[in-house]
């Protein structure tokens, strides 16, 4: 006998009305199989007229059924997502081709339904699967059902990242050049708007930022809502929002739930190896220096970290980063926008915390025993001091505002106008932003021009602490110049340029 979640068991209270118009003319109820489907057997328990449970291979999940007419809907409950089959007999044709038909094998007796709960989920799929607003979710988080837990706690996330000024700040009115149907609309100049406004919004778009925790008691909610659903992308979704939290022991039973009810291989490979430390090595400690060696998780692109001297860090794929002390954990600046995050435990090892190495465990794998002081870089904040609706990315460069001046080279880099750009973002760069420097590596992975290289060591040469120093000395000068190599012969070969000729005067030889 299949065994059922909690959430199922909650939800045995659908439709009496609708099950009493649909029980004579079937389907029956029993277990259907996949008619003719190669590879996983896809199994489907009709329990009642409005509660089904599917088997697709590993997967599992209950869902609530509504028969109209001759199509049965299923909404799956663990994500509010809907399947149609057309009842044909007590076969059920799949309204979707991937999707494999069904035949009743076993016929069984129907379980009576109760009435539903009003405003139950139950009671009305459809407006249950509708809602979006806080109330509406925990009312059906409160009830069992899976995708309201998960959207709730997604939601509550997302706010925790906003300030309390982006909270209260109106949704701003669109330009008047860009209101269609007034006398001040002009296409034109809207679309030049937009682009200052996209070329000056560049890097709060594109730099990743800490997720902020949530309160206590929405912590302790969610943990429950994990206790309460059983299914693995609530508890996940609990467990991420506690690790955030730096409750990382209260985190680890809460993925291993996760993994137990069908989470990814990747998700219970970190559950087992975090399940195996005692609880009191999960507690953060504060780090007196940085680490030094090789350390490792055994887990995806980022699985080996070695650190080094001034805090240089490898990742073994050709790549080096720089690491550095921050509010009492390791941070290493990577090139998405924002750092790799890790905290020291005990055991000299540490967790990962940020979205790219979250739940992972780097222990010590041997390594350097011995790394030079990281060195303190001259870096000044980009200050957003341009509104290119008051005005234009040139005249705020022109008055001294670092961001319009980045604003400008994005301006010129969005149009494909990379050479254009450089002058900008080297502005920048000089005035001591790190973001300008970085993206002056960018001009040169796009351009090959050397002379980008030159001027940031030329810079370092009298400034050995600015902060294109560290930039310069942790880019892979050499693949960039690759990549440019490789992307300009890739626009060669799709405009069908011919080939440029060898030293020797003759052409390369095509590529087939």
């Amino acid at each position: 006998m299949l065994r059922w979640t909690s959430a199922a068991a909650l939800l045995v209270c659908g439709f009496g009305i609708v099950a009493a118009a649909h029980a004579a003319d079937g389907p029956r109820c029993g277990l259907y199989r996949a008619a003719e489907y190669e590879g996983a057997e896809t199994r489907l328990v009709l329990r009642s007229p409005t509660l089904a449970r599917v088997e697709d291979g590993a997967d599992r999940y209950d869902a609530l059924v509504r028969r109209e007419g001759r199509v049965l809907r299923l909404y799956r409950l663990r994500d509010r997502v809907t399947f149609d089959y057309a009842v044909q007999g007590d076969t059920l044709i799949s309204a979707e081709g991937f999707r494999a038909d069904l035949r009743l094998a076993e016929p069984a007796q129907c379980e009576p339904d109760a009435p539903p709960a009003p405003g139950s989920c139950a009671a009305d799929p459809e407006a249950c699967f509708a809602v979006d607003d806080s109330d509406g979710l925990r009312h059906h988080c409160d009830a069992g059902v899976p995708f309201a837990c998960d959207r709730l706690i997604e939601r509550w996330t997302r706010e925790a990242a906003l300030t309390p000024e982006q909270r209260a700040r109106p949704k701003p009115a669109p330009p008047p050049e860009c209101r269609e149907g007034e006398a001040s609309y002009d296409e034109a100049a809207c679309l030049r708007t937009v682009s200052a406004l996209l070329a000056t919004e560049m890097q709060d778009v594109f730099a990743e930022r800490d997720a902020l925790p949530l309160a206590a008691a929405q912590l302790d909610y969610a943990a429950a809502a994990c206790d309460r659903t059983g299914t693995a992308n609530v508890c996940q979704r609990a467990a991420e929002a506690l690790w955030n939290a730096a409750r990382f022991a209260d985190a680890v039973p809460l993925l291993r739930r996760a993994c137990d009810a069908g989470g990814d291989d990747a998700l219970c490979g970190h559950a087992r190896a975090l399940a195996a430390l005692p609880p009191a090595d999960l507690r953060p400690q504060t780090p007196q220096t940085l680490p030094c060696g090789d350390y490792a998780s055994g887990d995806g692109l980022y699985g080996t970290l070695a650190f080094g001297d001034r805090g240089r860090v490898s990742l073994g794929i050709g790549q080096t980063l720089r690491a550095r002390l921050e509010d009492g954990r390791v941070r290493i600046r990577h090139d998405k926008g924002g750092d790799f995050v890790l905290q020291p435990i005990g055991g000299d090892r540490y967790l990962g915390v940020d979205r790219w190495t979250q739940f992972a465990l780097y222990t010590r794998q041997g390594g350097a025993s011995e790394c030079a002081a990281p060195v303190t870089w001259r870096e000044v904040p980009l200050k957003a001091d341009c509104d290119p609706t008051a005005g234009t990315l040139e005249a705020c460069c022109a008055k001294g505002s670092l961001q319009g001046c980045n604003g400008l080279g994005h301006q010129h880099a969005l149009a494909g106008r990379w050479a254009d750009a450089a002058p900008h973002y080297e502005t920048v760069c000089r005035a001591g932003v790190r973001e300008g420097c970085e993206n002056l590596v960018q001009v040169f992975a796009r351009t090959g021009d050397a002379q980008i290289r030159a001027r940031m060591e030329a810079l370092c040469a009298t400034d050995p602490r600015h902060v294109a120093c560290d930039v310069a000395d942790t880019a892979d000068w050499e693949s960039v110049a690759l990549g440019a190599e490789l992307e300009a012969l890739a626009e060669r070969l799709l405009r069908e340029e011919p080939a440029e000729p060898d030293a020797d005067g003759e052409e390369s030889p095509e590529i087939e």
